[in-house]
């Protein structure tokens, strides 16, 4: 009898403690332990740093993913982070020689119509919030829709760089690092018909922007915008997500056409294809054009490229480096997983057993049919639930 109470009390004692890890892990169990890999879905936004490690938003601008060169998961930053009262979405990243990434997220009231606030917030190359760096909050009564007035981040020489945008005026802002200082270092003026869309850059000189009508302007070095290329000009374009080479080359999503273009700086309306579905498909790659949402040039002069939850890395040349449509995660992470699901097998193994122990061998009772019943159907439920995993991974591997 005292033998079979030191078991019960070992076994209560081992279920406490896998009840306190399982409460601690719970996320643990909503994945699956065989699904080894995260995929994209609605990419808003792509970017890389000096290391080769791609950031991805996704998910309608809700979540931000950041991988290694192999493509493994380092890091998931979810936008909302338990806020009930307002709606997060992140906007930009950009990341610093050190690994540090810096967000800019925009903050929508309750309804996720109009922008309360804008932030850049700085994180650890680990993905942890580390600290926020600036912030504009807007009144009623000026309050933008949905879109906030914060554009295009950018690093160089340790000062962060961001545009602010006004009705008739683009100012760039410098930011120092740590946030201690933000300075306004000149204003872009506008005329009243032209309604940016995208800018990047940051001297005159090498500065373009999009509009809403499809036009790409440059500014030239007396601050004035200079029309370089319009879709009002021969053959229907829609010209979008913009971004700057080191050499001056102007990369542009080009919606309509649905292709990757590059116009060469000192041409006008001179645009030469880069990417299409149908240059994608001599290459050998299957990958539709028809949803076209972000471009980012990387520091070796290739093109990030979204399309359709993919993301394409291709040479200034037109050759393609990789495609990636999901991200696997680590070793560690699936260990964990499939150590939480095994602990919850054990958990119920030895319920079963201190059940035996308490019922058989310390009340002398024989076990009822409806009992034992009880007893086994809890594992096979959970071993269903495991095949059903192992069967759900492998269908959507395929």
């Amino acid at each position: 009898m005292r033998k079979n109470l030191i078991y019960l009390w070992i076994i209560a004692v081992i279920l406490a403690i896998i009840g306190f890890l399982i409460y601690y892990h719970t996320d643990m169990l909503s994945k699956s332990p065989v699904n080894n890999s995260l995929s994209f879905v609605n990419i808003s936004h792509l970017e890389s740093d000096a290391n080769n490690n791609l950031f991805v938003i996704d998910q309608s601008m809700k979540r931000l993913v950041k991988t290694n060169p192999s493509g493994v998961l380092t890091s998931i930053i979810d936008s909302d982070n338990g806020r009930k009262d307002s709606s997060v979405l992140f906007s930009d990243v950009v990341a610093d020689d050190s690994g540090s990434f810096y967000v800019l997220s925009t903050v929508l009231d309750a309804q996720g119509y109009y922008v309360e606030s804008e932030e850049i917030n700085r994180y650890t190359p680990a993905g942890n919030f580390d600290k926020q760096l600036y912030r504009v909050e807007y009144d009623r009564e000026n309050r933008p829709n949905r879109t906030g007035r914060l554009k295009t981040l950018d690093i160089k020489d340790n000062f962060l760089y961001f545009y602010s945008v006004g009705q008739d005026k683009i100012i760039l802002n410098r930011l120092t690092l740590n946030g201690d200082n933000v300075d306004s270092l000149f204003s872009i003026f506008l005329d009243g018909e032209m309604y940016l869309s995208e800018i990047a850059g940051l001297e005159f000189g090498s500065i373009f922007f999009t509009t809403k009508k499809g036009e790409i302007y440059q500014i030239n070095d007396s601050g004035r915008p200079v029309l370089v290329y319009s879709s009002g000009s021969g053959e229907k374009s829609l010209p979008v997500y913009l971004d700057v080479s080191a050499d001056k080359h102007i990369y542009f999503a080009d919606v309509y056409r649905e292709e990757i273009d590059r116009l060469r700086t000192g041409e006008i309306n001179s645009a030469e294809t880069l990417l299409s579905e149908r240059k994608l498909y001599e290459q050998g790659y299957s990958v539709p054009f028809s949803v076209l949402k972000d471009l980012s040039i990387k520091q070796d002069g290739s093109v990030l490229i979204a399309a359709s939850d993919r993301v394409i890395c291709v040479r200034p040349d037109g050759g393609i480096n990789f495609i990636l449509e999901k991200v696997k995660f680590p070793y560690k992470t699936m260990a964990m997983r499939l150590l939480a699901w095994l602990l919850v097998l054990l958990a119920v193994v030895l319920f079963l057993r201190g059940c035996k122990i308490l019922y058989v061998d310390i009340m002398q009772k024989r076990i009822s049919l409806i009992f034992k019943q009880l007893c086994f159907i809890p594992v096979i439920v959970l071993a269903m639930v495991l095949v059903s995993s192992v069967i759900n991974a492998d269908l959507f591997a395929l």
